[in-house]
């Protein structure tokens, strides 16, 4: 399974900070990382700012979150503006029109003060038939001073989006629950309700929560919140549990009353229920609201469609389990595996955290790129000392790409960039395979090789200097092989070894229309090669273009020289193919060796 970038989904609830940490898998994603931080204040009173930003910064100590880590954040339901409204049919380019004039009209506030998205319900629509359409939006204040929090412990958000909204995406991903069911968070200070119908769901957000409980136990036996907290969780193994329960069952009468009125409303025949939250631990809850609402319940207590990895803390997770419903769901949408993708982080913040976080992938491609053209450069060069001394000022780049790489590394995770590692490996452990080609060619060349005419270096089919005049350079010069030109091209064939294509052009000097001794002087030439490149002469192929030979002389008749021969210069091109050493084999997950740069 092919593991990418880490997603964080980060709830800030009432008395806790709750992370959850999941890696997108092929098919499923893996939860990797766990963690609970409890505020300092009592739970009693909502969190204050210096409260939550010293949990986030207690979360960043704790934690390696990474710069290439996306991280997905919620407000609560009661801070949002949720709305299911229905479109004529028409085309899905055109409902982003229709919807911003209703949400001017829906949404209650001014829409240059609000961030608003939407969405359209994926089901099966008759043709004709009106497209549900879902309307969120959030006040921009709020939106800025959640994404200030974050900020401050140096954690850039990626994703914001409303708390029902990753109830929905947790519960349709992780619950077995039909096509019509709802989904109850009993939070400390509110409760979210998302009543979901055929792809098709509804938000409301319930007065009611956890620590309406708590505190009627605090009036009937005036006690403290903590010691009336304490004293509802272990209300099942009191020896008062008969008494503890009746004082709290004029609240649980409230919350089913709340919960039949709001499925009434939304003419719901759900007949299952996910119930979640810390509250959820209470004994006898689930079967109270079993019975009144005539429902089946389902807790959250084992992950069935998520894997594991073999580091997490268990206990952890096992202890706050059915409190993790909300951040689980902002993961899931990080990872792509949520049916809600709302997103309400302000453009211009999401367009340049992405530039942020691709920074390091500009960097890699400028400097591959630099490479690719350094390895053209010393290519075509055919002298060692210039190659020696390039190689050189490359070590020197190098060098200083380490540093840079190092002061990276400590602020990002480079495990994205292990492809392109891999290729620059490659090409470091090759850079020196054109200087070994171009010595074996020289070697092949006979010793006596002299500097090019000049005759040879102009356009093939302009004006050429006639051949030398002197008959005694004429008559050294039949027996010689003139090279012309030398490329290099890369090879990537399924069935054959990947390699260097080797294109070498030459010249010999013949008698006009001396078929023979140009074959046998390129003959001659081919075998030597050959021999130097552990091949088969049949292995030195002359390129199909180059199969006549052709006279590099403007025209075919060559002035009469002094010995009365009448030679011209004609170009042949001979190709082969030169191996890459045969690589190591590494294991999928196995992290790159440091390539020696």
């Amino acid at each position: 399974m092919i593991v990418e970038d880490a997603v964080w989904g980060i709830d800030i609830g009432r008395s806790s900070l709750k992370a959850i940490r999941m890696h997108k898998l092929r098919d499923t994603v893996e939860i990797t990382g766990v963690d609970v931080i409890d505020y300092y204040g009592s739970s009693e009173e909502q969190p204050s700012t210096a409260e939550i930003r010293q949990a986030l910064a207690q979360f960043r100590q704790r934690n390696k979150v990474k710069a290439g880590d996306i991280i997905a954040i919620a407000v609560p339901g009661y801070a949002a503006f949720t709305r299911f409204i229905k479109l004529p049919p028409v085309e899905d380019k055109k409902i982003g029109d229709v919807v911003k004039y209703e949400a001017a009209q829906q949404i209650p506030f001014p829409l240059s003060d609000v961030i608003w998205s939407f969405q359209k319900v994926d089901r099966k629509y008759e043709p004709g038939e009106e497209i549900d359409v879902g309307i969120f939006a959030i006040r921009e204040e709020i939106v800025m001073n959640l994404l200030a929090d974050f900020d401050a412990a140096k954690l850039h958000a990626d994703i914001i989006t409303i708390a029902p909204l990753a109830l929905f995406n947790f519960a349709r991903h992780e619950m077995d629950i039909p096509e019509e069911s709802v989904v109850v968070d009993i939070g400390a200070d509110h409760t979210d309700l998302v009543v979901i119908e055929y792809g098709k769901f509804h938000v409301r957000n319930l007065p009611l929560a956890g620590n309406d409980i708590t505190k009627k136990l605090m009036e009937e036996f005036e006690i403290s919140f903590a010691e009336a907290e304490k004293l509802k969780i272990k209300a099942a193994q009191s020896k008062q549990a008969d008494k503890l329960f009746a004082v709290m069952q004029p609240t649980l009468r409230d919350f089913v009353g709340e919960i039949m009125r709001s499925l009434s409303f939304y003419r719901s025949g759900a007949k299952q229920m996910v119930l979640l939250g810390n509250a959820t631990r209470l004994e006898g809850l689930a079967d109270y609201f079993a019975s009144n609402l005539d429902m089946k319940i389902n807790r959250f207590f084992d992950i069935m469609h998520m894997e594991l990895a073999h580091d997490v803390d268990i206990t952890l997770l096992q202890e706050h389990l059915p409190s993790f419903g909300v951040a689980m769901g902002l993961a899931l949408q990080g990872a792509g595996k949520g049916q809600s993708s709302i997103n309400l982080m302000p453009r211009k913040l999401y367009k340049a955290r992405q530039i942020e976080r691709k920074q390091p992938m500009f960097i890699v491609a400028a400097a591959l790129l630099f490479f690719l053209i350094l390895f053209m450069y010393l290519s075509s060069s055919s002298q060692i000392t210039t190659l020696d001394e390039s190689l050189e000022k490359a070590n020197v780049v190098l060098t200083d790409l380490e540093e840079v790489e190092d002061e990276q590394a400590k602020l990002k995770d480079s495990s994205g960039y292990r492809k392109d590692s891999l290729e620059f490996v490659e090409f470091a452990k090759r850079r020196n395979m054109p200087l070994e080609i171009i010595n074996k060619i020289n070697q092949a060349v006979p010793d006596n090789l002299d500097a090019i005419p000049p005759v040879l270096l102009g356009k093939f089919g302009g004006d050429l200097f006639p051949p030398y005049p002197d008959a005694e350079m004429d008559t050294t010069n039949r027996e010689k092989v003139w090279l012309l030109g030398l490329e290099f091209n890369q090879v990537k064939d399924p069935q054959d070894k990947a390699g260097i294509e080797v294109v070498l052009t030459a010249a010999v000097i013949a008698d006009d229309e001396d078929v023979k001794t140009i074959q046998r002087l390129k003959s001659i030439f081919a075998d030597r090669l050959a021999a130097q490149f552990d091949k088969k002469a049949d292995d030195i192929l002359e390129l199909p273009a180059t199969t006549r030979i052709r006279s590099l002389s403007p025209s075919r008749r060559a002035a009469q020289n002094d010995d009365g021969s009448r030679q011209t210069y004609y170009m042949f091109k001979l190709r082969w193919t030169v191996p890459f050493p045969e690589e190591q084999e590494k294991g999928p997950d196995k992290a790159p060796e440091e390539p020696d740069k």
